[in-house]
């Protein structure tokens, strides 16, 4: 299973790799209509700016609860969760029966 970490985690470097390219394509194909960048000098702050914005993205988006939610409507959907899940509210229970014996 640690080959599905070492995926992931290269599925994040192709897609800043890809966001590079898209920044780069989308700043040549302007010069069809007539916006001249000079590649060399804004490229790279470019690419570095639209990274900066996917990670400020990001950030709004774990500020605002949607990634939590996310998370916890995948963790609804996975079997072997739920049944922990099921687990551990029936032993909290049990203890909470047996502190309640005990008093």
């Amino acid at each position: 299973m640690l080959w599905k970490s070492y995926l992931a985690r290269s599925a994040g470097y192709v897609a800043i790799f890809n966001t590079g390219m898209l920044v780069f394509l989308s700043l040549s194909s302007l010069e069809k209509y007539g916006i001249d960048i000079d590649m060399k000098v804004w490229g790279l702050p470019l690419v570095i700016g639209a990274i900066g914005l996917a990670i400020f993205i990001g950030y709004l988006e774990d500020v605002f609860g949607f990634w939590r939610e996310e998370t916890v409507v995948a963790q609804k959907r996975n079997p072997y969760l739920m049944e922990i899940h099921e687990d551990v509210k029936q032993l909290r229970k049990d203890v909470e029966a047996l502190k309640q014996d005990n008093n």
